[in-house]
């Protein structure tokens, strides 16, 4: 290697380390506007609400009152539909309840229920086969 190659390195290191303190100092600068931005903000925060004044003594506690009459009754609460019978899809694996208001409740997906228990199966008894 001769004194020439070296010095080409040398240089485009030299380059490299100035791009470095340039890109460093630009990040200093910018940490420091965003310190300054943070301070400006707390005192346009502070200047809205005011200066924190001094916690007032509390005061006495009162003497309480007579209960007063009790308000009207509420309206009664609507019956909770309860499961009168079950829709069974046989080619979907899925039971959808239905309910004694005449709706039908949300399904009741059992395919991957079936999928899991006969994987299981096929694990706990290996002399069947597929």
């Amino acid at each position: 290697m001769t004194r020439r190659h070296f010095e080409q390195k040398v240089a485009a290191l030299e380059t490299k380390v100035a791009e470095l303190e340039q890109r460093t100092s630009l990040e200093r600068r910018f940490d420091d506007l965003e310190a300054r931005f943070a301070a400006r903000q707390l005192t346009i925060n502070e200047h809205k609400r005011g200066p924190t004044g001094r916690q007032g003594q509390r005061g006495a506690r009162g003497e309480r009152d007579e209960t007063g009459p009790r308000g009207p009754a509420g309206r009664p609460a609507a019956e909770v539909p309860t499961i009168t019978a079950y829709k069974i899809d046989k080619q979907r694996y899925r039971l959808t309840p239905l309910l004694s208001n005449g709706q039908y409740g949300a399904p009741i997906e059992l395919y991957s229920l079936f999928e899991t228990f006969l994987k299981e199966l096929a694990v706990a008894a290996p002399w069947r086969t597929e």
